[in-house]
């Protein structure tokens, strides 16, 4: 059995650029045999469309999950 790595990616106002950060996530752990992946991304109270961005790639793609803060907290309160 593979073991699990979860990797927690705390976000803020990244609705620009969450798209190029799973292609890469994607393709850097598609590399990676014996090991299953999960992505846990913290919305840290975003002001754009970050948290719909992260509920469409969640609703894609069953290794990403997410948390919604109520507002911003900061990346440290976010992991």
């Amino acid at each position: 059995m593979n073991k699990l790595i979860t990797i927690i990616i705390p976000c803020y106002n990244e609705e620009e650029v969450l798209h190029i950060l799973y292609e890469r996530l994607d393709h850097v752990v598609g590399q990676i045999k014996n090991y299953n992946f999960e992505f846990l991304l913290i919305n840290d109270g975003s002001r754009d469309s970050t948290l719909e961005k992260i509920r469409a790639l969640s609703k894609q793609d069953s290794r990403i999950s997410y948390i919604s803060l109520s507002r911003n907290f900061g990346k440290e309160i976010a992991m």
